[in-house]
């Protein structure tokens, strides 16, 4: 990377991924012209027998100098957006995660001979805790605070 810093502008072919966001800034801050090549869309990438970083990286950079609309040219999303994403993003996971975790619950109760009632898995917690059979309490009981540094260590 240091190498774009004494050289003159340039043209710079990158892939996109989850680092061509702020290398393309970077790299545009220090004057060079960035084409972001969506490989997924450059079939003679995608479909290469020769994945190498070093054939793609060549590919690349001949269908740069060529014609850059060859490369199925990107633009990241803005900074702005991207964090709205963000959030969008993690309360997915936090919901699907909170969905895993009541199933996990409800089948292991099941399993166990026992069912446990319906309702929102907002209020899940407060109408489940006190069924919780007395045999799973460790396994389906969050630690307490006093016990947490004890079941780490265990």
């Amino acid at each position: 990377m240091t190498t774009f810093f004494s050289r003159e502008p340039a043209h710079v072919v990158i892939e996109v991924g989850g680092h061509s966001r702020w290398v393309s800034e970077l790299l545009e801050g220090l004057g060079h012209r960035v084409t972001i090549a969506n490989a997924r869309r450059v079939k003679l990438i995608s479909a290469s027998d020769n994945k190498t970083d070093e054939h793609d990286a060549e590919l690349l950079a001949r269908l740069g100098r060529a014609d850059a609309r060859l490369l199925a040219p990107m633009v990241h999303r803005s900074s702005a957006l991207k964090a709205d994403l963000a959030i969008a993003k993690a309360r997915d996971t936090l919901v699907a995660t909170r969905t895993k975790l009541v199933n996990h619950v409800r089948g292991t109760v099941k399993s166990f001979g026992e069912r446990l009632p319906k309702c929102s898995s907002c209020s899940f917690v407060r109408h489940t805790r006190a069924l919780i059979p007395a045999s799973l309490e460790a396994a389906l009981t969050p630690p307490t605070p006093s016990t947490a540094g004890v079941n780490a260590a265990a």
